[in-house]
């Protein structure tokens, strides 16, 4: 599977944005009422979505990919409206890079 720079560039994102939520939650800011994992496994979860479209083909992984990436990118904007909490500004930010590198006319791999 070869991946053009933007799919490279927008899974390095991804990829950082799976570790940032597995810190946020788990270490820096971890829920007081939930124990610590029921907060990894719901972290975790939007994973499974490219990880099983993934038998789909590449394109599948991609959408999943980006697909995941909002579900994320949603979750930081809910944590961020009521409180401001600082923890998801770099989630918000990722995740909006994960959609934008996967957006527009791609261009084929060389």
């Amino acid at each position: 599977m070869t991946l053009s720079r933007k799919h490279q560039a927008a899974l390095t994102c991804f990829l950082v944005l799976l570790v940032w939520q597995a810190l946020w939650h788990l270490w820096l800011a971890p829920h007081p009422a939930r124990p610590l994992m029921q907060a990894w496994l719901l972290a975790w979860a939007p994973l499974l979505l490219p990880g099983l479209l993934s038998f789909v083909g590449q394109r599948g992984f991609l959408l999943g990919m980006g697909f995941a990436a909002m579900l994320y990118f949603c979750h930081a904007v809910m944590c961020l409206w009521p409180s401001g909490e600082v923890w998801a500004w770099p989630a918000a930010f990722l995740s909006a890079a994960v959609v934008v590198l996967l957006g527009g006319r791609q261009q084929a791999a060389t």
